[in-house]
Parts: C-alpha cells; sequence; structure tokens
C-alpha cells in the first residue's frame, strides 16, 4: 500500500510539472508500519520510480525526518546503503542522484557518509559558506557526482592514456567516451581553459572534466592547478552542470608532485572560490582519494583551516588519558575497555565529535603490516611461514608485556602488530630480531647443504681460463646467492672491493675491469660423457673409423658433399667448452625455454693453421671478412657442409685435402643480417639484441653469431672432394 502511494505521488508531482517533493515518513504513526517496513516500502518505490523514468525531470525528492526521530531515521539510512550498493536492484540504477543526496542533506548533518558507494570512508569534512567539503577515502570511479574530474597528462593521444585514475574511470564509464575523445581530436577540439568537457558514461556521475596538466611540468606549478581547480568549480557553477562536483590526488601520480604540496594546493583553491562565490549552485566539493595514507594529508590540511571547529578541547584530554594508560572502572579495578558517552546539543555537534576523536585515536593508534614495510623482503616472506608455534608464542607473550597486538598469519607470509605507537615500534624490534635469528638458522641450514655437494665459483678474464675463487670468497658466494640468485653482492679482496652480478653472471672489480663468474656443481658432469679421460684443459682425440661417433660424423658430412675423409678429430677443449654452456644456459633463461636454442650440426670451412686457432682457443670474430660479411661481421656458419667445403672458404693444402669444422651454434632467435652490421640488432621495442642473423627468415642456411662463445667445434674433419 505504502509503495502505490509514493509511486502516485511521484507519478503525479512530475505531471503538473514539479521538480521536488518532500515526503514524511509514511504509515509509522495510525497505521503502524514499524520504522523498517515503511524505509523499506518508501526507498524502495522511489528507486523503481527512477529506474523505469531514468530521466525524469523530478530532481529532488526529500524525506523529512524529525530530529529525534532516530528510530526512522536508522531504518531509513539502513535501507538507503542496502539500495545503493551495486546490483541490489534490477536493472541500470537511475543517474539521479538527488534522492541519496537529499536524504543526507538535512541540516543536522546526520548523513554525511550515506550516499558513499563500496568501501568509500568518510575520513573528514568542512561546511563553509554553503559548501561541503569532505574528504573520502575511495575509488573516483565508483563515486557519486554529478561532475568527475579527471587529472589528464596529456590530450594529444586522449586524456585518459596515462594514470591510474584515468585508466579506472575509462575501463568503468566505457567505449562512449573514447569515442566522445577521438570526436574531439578529430575535429581539432582545444580544451575550454585547460578543461575538455565529456559525457560520463556508465559512471555515477552526468560529467566528466578532463583537465590538462602537461602544461604544469615548468613554471609554478602550485598556481596552475590552482587556477585549473578553480576553472572546474566555476565550469560546474557557470554551465550548470550540477551542485556536486568530485576531484581525485591531482598529480600525485604521473607527475609524482608532493602529497603534501597538493593537498594544500587543492584545499586552498576549492576554499577561495567558495569565499569569492558564496551563492555559488557547488554544494558538495569532494576529494576522493584512493590512498588511505595520502587522504590523512588532505584531513590535515583541512584541520588547518581557519574555519575548522575548535570546539572539542575535552576530546585532547580524552586521548591524553589512553596514552600508555588503562582507565580504572566503576568498580575502582582496571580495565582495558574506556566506555564514551557523548552529550552535545545537536546529533550534528555528536558526529562532529566523533569524527574528532575518531581523528585522534587514529593518530595515536598504530597498525603495521609487515608486508607494506619498506624493508620487507622475500627472506621475510620465507622466515615468517617458517616460524615455529613456540616462535609464535614468545612473541604473543612478549606482545602482552608491551599492551600490542600481535597476529601472524603464516600461510598468507604476513604479521600484524597493533598498539600505541611506541610500544608498536617496540614490539616491531623484537619481532625483527627474531625474524633475522630464524634466517640466521636458515641460512646456516642451507649453505652446510649446498657446501656439502661441492660448489665451485670460478672467474675468468678476457676469456681466459676458469680460476678458482679462494675458500672465504666461494663460501661468501654461494651464501649470497642462495639469499637472491639475480641479485647482486660486493665484497672486500687483497685489491679492493669487487662487485657481482649474479643476474647477469658477470663481476667488476676495483679498477673497472669486468670477468665473467661462474658456478659449479663438481657432483656434475662437467663435459661430455664421450669426452676421453683423463680430461684435461684441451685435447684433440683421434676417432677410429669403426667407432659409432666416427661413423654419426661421416654421414653428417656425406649427406651434402661427396668426400673421401681422412681424419676425424674430436675437439675436447675445457675452457671454451664451459664459456659455451654458459652463454648457452644464460640464453635459455633469457628466452624462457630450453628447445631450440641452439642448431646442430652446423658447418665452418676453414684452414689448417686458422682451425688449430680456433679449436686451440675460440672463434674470433676478428677473423671476419676474411672470406665473407655479407650478413654482418661475424662468424659464419651453414646448414649444409657442401656450401662450407667450397675453396672459398675452405682452401685446400698442397695434397688437396681440405679442412672443415662440425660445430654447435647458439642461434637463439635470428633475424636478417645486412652488410658489414657490426652485432645484432635489438629486437622490436626492445634493448635485448637478437642472438643471431641468417640469409633467409623462412629457411636460413648461412647463420651467423657475434659472440666468441656461441659457438663450440665438436670435430675437426679433413678430406678430399671426390670427382
Amino acid at each position: 500500500m505504502l509503495k502505490n502511494i509514493v509511486t502516485e505521488c511521484l507519478t503525479q508531482t512530475e505531471s503538473v510539472g514539479c521538480k521536488s517533493a518532500a515526503f514524511p515518513v509514511l504509515g509509522t504513526g495510525g497505521c503502524a508500519f514499524t520504522p523498517d517496513a515503511a524505509a523499506q516500502a518508501m526507498i524502495g518505490a522511489m528507486m523503481e520510480y527512477y529506474c523505469r523514468n531514468p530521466n525524469s525531470n523530478l530532481v529532488d525528492v526529500k524525506i523529512v525526518v524529525y530530529n529525534t526521530d532516530d528510530n526512522n531515521w536508522k531504518s531509513l539510512q539502513e535501507e538507503l546503503r542496502k539500495k545503493t550498493l551495486p546490483g541490489l536492484l534490477p536493472g541500470k540504477p537511475a543517474k539521479n542522484r538527488n534522492l541519496a543526496t537529499a536524504l543526507g542533506a538535512g541540516d543536522d548533518g546526520k548523513a554525511l557518509s550515506a550516499d558513499l558507494r563500496g568501501n568509500a570512508v568518510l575520513k573528514g569534512y568542512l561546511v563553509l559558506k554553503n559548501t561541503t567539503i569532505r574528504v573520502i577515502s575511495g575509488d573516483l570511479s565508483e563515486h557519486r557526482a554529478d561532475v568527475l574530474v579527471n587529472s589528464a597528462y596529456r590530450f594529444t593521444g586522449g586524456p585518459l592514456d596515462k594514470g591510474m585514475v584515468s585508466r579506472a574511470l575509462l575501463m568503468r564509464a566505457g567505449q562512449s567516451i573514447a569515442n566522445e575523445i577521438r570526436a574531439k581530436i578529430a575535429k581539432d577540439e582545444h580544451p575550454d581553459n585547460g578543461i575538455w568537457e565529456t559525457k560520463a558514461g556508465n559512471l555515477e556521475a552526468d560529467f566528466i572534466f578532463h583537465i590538462n596538466t602537461r602544461h604544469t611540468e615548468t613554471g609554478s606549478a602550485e598556481v596552475d592547478f590552482e587556477n585549473l581547480i578553480v576553472s572546474c568549480l566555476q565550469r560546474c557553477h557557470n554551465q550548470e552542470r550540477g551542485s556536486s562536483i568530485a576531484f581525485p590526488a591531482i598529480a600525485t601520480g604521473v607527475l609524482k608532485r608532493s602529497k603534501k604540496i597538493m593537498a594544500k594546493t587543492i584545499l586552498e583553491a576549492v576554499e577561495k572560490y567558495i569565499q569569492h562565490n558564496p551563492r555559488t549552485r557547488v554544494r558538495v566539493v569532494d576529494l576522493v582519494i584512493y590512498e588511505e595514507e595520502m587522504s590523512k594529508e588532505f584531513v590535515s590540511f583541512l584541520k588547518k583551516s581557519p574555519t575548522w571547529d575548535k570546539r572539542f578541547k575535552p576530546v585532547k584530554y580524552l586521548v591524553d588519558k589512553l596514552k600508555g594508560k588503562k582507565v580504572p572502572g566503576a568498580d575502582g579495578n582496571v580495565e582495558d575497555t574506556l566506555r564514551v558517552k557523548i552529550y552535545a546539543g545537536s546529533l550534528k555537534e555528536v558526529e562532529q565529535c566523533e569524527m574528532e576523536l575518531d581523528y585522534r585515536l587514529e593518530e595515536l593508534i598504530t597498525t603495521e603490516m609487515w608486508s607494506k614495510k619498506a624493508t620487507y623482503e622475500k627472506r621475510d616472506k620465507k622466515c615468517i611461514s617458517g616460524l615455529t608455534k613456540e616462535q609464535i608464542s614468545i612473541l604473543e607473550r612478549e606482545a602482552d608485556k608491551l599492551n600490542v597486538r600481535v597476529e601472524v598469519n603464516r600461510a598468507a607470509k604476513d604479521l600484524k602488530i597493533q598498539g600505541i605507537a611506541d610500544q608498536v615500534q617496540a614490539m616491531s624490534d623484537h619481532v625483527a630480531a627474531m625474524l633475522a635469528d630464524v634466517y640466521d638458522e636458515f641460512m646456516k641450514k642451507e649453505l652446510d647443504k649446498h657446501l656439502a655437494k661441492g660448489i665451485e665459483w670460478k672467474y675468468s678474464e678476457n676469456g681466459g681460463e676458469w680460476i678458482k675463487f679462494d675458500g672465504d670468497t666461494n663460501k661468501l658466494l654461494e651464501e649470497e646467492y642462495c639469499k637472491d640468485s639475480i641479485g647482486s653482492c660486493s665484497y672486500l679482496s687483497c685489491d679492493g672491493r669487487v662487485t657481482v652480478d649474479f643476474a647477469k653472471w658477470e663481476g667488476v672489480d676495483i679498477d673497472g675491469d669486468e670477468f665473467l663468474l661462474t658456478r659449479v656443481d663438481v657432483n656434475q658432469p662437467k663435459v661430455p660423457l664421450s669426452w676421453a679421460h683423463p680430461v684435461e684443459e684441451f685435447r684433440l682425440v683421434s676417432l677410429k673409423p669403426s667407432d659409432s661417433e666416427y661413423k654419426t660424423v661421416e654421414m653428417e658430412l656425406r649427406k651434402t658433399v661427396k668426400a673421401e675423409i681422412k681424419e676425424i678429430k674430436r675437439v675436447q677443449n675445457m675452457n671454451l667448452y664451459e664459456h659455451y654452456i654458459l652463454l648457452r644456459d644464460q640464453t635459455s633463461k633469457k628466452l624462457k625455454r630450453s628447445r631450440d636454442v641452439e642448431t646442430v650440426p652446423l658447418w665452418h670451412g676453414t684452414d689448417e693453421v686458422t682451425a688449430m686457432k680456433i679449436v686451440e682457443g675460440k672463434f674470433d670474430r676478428g677473423y671476419s671478412g676474411k672470406n665473407a660479411s655479407v650478413y654482418g661481421q661475424g662468424c659464419y656458419f651453414a646448414k649444409n657442409a657442401s656450401y662450407s667445403a667450397k675453396s672459398i672458404y675452405s682452401a685446400p693444402n698442397t695434397d688437396d685435402e681440405k679442412i672443415i669444422l662440425q660445430c654447435r651454434v647458439i642461434t637463439g632467435d635470428w633475424c636478417r643480417g645486412e652488410q658489414n652490421m657490426p652485432a645484432a640488432p635489438c629486437k622490436p621495442n626492445s634493448n635485448i639484441q637478437f642472438d643471431s642473423v641468417v640469409n633467409d627468415m623462412n629457411d636460413p642456411t648461412i647463420f651467423a653469431v657475434f659472440h666468441d662463445a656461441a659457438a663450440y667445434p665438436e670435430y675437426i674433419i679433413k678430406f678430399k672432394i671426390l670427382k
């Protein structure tokens, strides 16, 4: 019955051209409806009406509650909160926000936060002239206001191309906003006083003011921002865009302006506008701050306003009594809980006192999440998850002594400390000490385990042989590597400080000289199982024609070459092989794959003298151009042995015998090479180079690499071409 009455009243009011209506709380008198039932019926009827009539001209609807009628007020407030949460009403809610605004607009200030959505929280407010300035911790893209302000970094590519707030607004608003922006760009439309206005799409607003902040990168940024903020307020008033406007924490994202300076700038600009325009149509100015900590900066400056209410001296006394002290109860015993009753001349004063008390207590009570500390590292996660029940009990007993609360969440690898700031700091020190002990014990076990396996660290200078570190340095490097396998560390050697980078497997000494680094598990095979023993630094091993290894190499050569094989030798070069394997593993890690990193076999034709230089030392790009450099100044290899066997590459000796090397080559990701290219080019939009270049992207038959360790000559073959 009540719903029908409300619906009919709204229909009749709009039919005669009226734009506002005011209702009492219907049905709670003679009809004996409960406050909850009346609230549900009235607000439900109003919501349904606006859902059916989204373009209604009825823009101001109030439910007027007598200022001592707390039961009806609480029921209406709770029902409104339910109805304004997303998803509880069928279809899209009406864009008209005046219903919620009217319920919260009474002179007693009861519902200053009744219209907030989702997880938004009112942190502070100030009433100046006829305008309320609110600081709200929340998400601007979920906020309700007639106008939302978007701090846009630039307009050239559209104002929503940078910044967390811009991306959130665009995502929630929908494609229509992007289309409207493109249309403005196509028309070469310029911002009006730094403001580009669009509709709000799916947002709970009518308009978005996109303000151009890029021109504030030079000069007096604060003055520019102040003018932009005032321009937004003037436009909202002059163009009749509505009575409420919401700003984000302008310029604290992409432009990285100081939070304190911008809080001061924004609030002073708003206050300046209101003081000079006391009859403005803008009745609500919201500062919606996404970060909880940043909202405190805005509240801090809000409280410095000359108009801030200073009538709450008793609150300071109350807070002072709470600092580190327990309060006597009625029976004289000490209690942990303080019961507070607030008496005031009006409900507005009660709410203001509650808020002031919240501010003071928020400053007093500290909550420290360990994962939010600047010093929080991977090691903390490991240590917290590894705390034993006994260790947690020790922390809890210490917390009781300090009168703080500590909660350990091993699954989330986090812990929380809550209490008075000084005691929280003391407890934090205890926790840090325990985690350090846990980590030291863990590292000792890990280090002992690794060293028991026989880990050796080695270095190589200028492509020379691998040299072992001394015992103390070996232990230090292993310990630091176990802490962070992609980090870095430094240590003092007899020649000065040395820095190593585990991610790059490189180091640099005090003189700036670089060296390669490797970590060797001595219990793992370091060389191919086919290598002859004893394994020496360098050795050529002649294969017998009856060996299966000989036959495999012979078969590969004769796939494309008609040859009489004179000799096949296996190349066993420990230093060259270790460099090759190290680069192969690093390339595999970089490309995030283990397959298709190397191409086997590839062929390299040369003469006897050069062949011995290669197998005893390495492939040297200094030979580039000796035979060809069509695809760059690298070392060349062919897919087909017949290509490398040509006399221009494999020059015959006086007995018409030629030399060819069968090789393993790290080809990784490749691109097409070009004449005299000094190195492989970088990948598109990246600083990472290709690993090799080729003659044909679709069917490569020639490969060139630019790293001397990117190829290993497995076999040296002496042969004659059969005619």
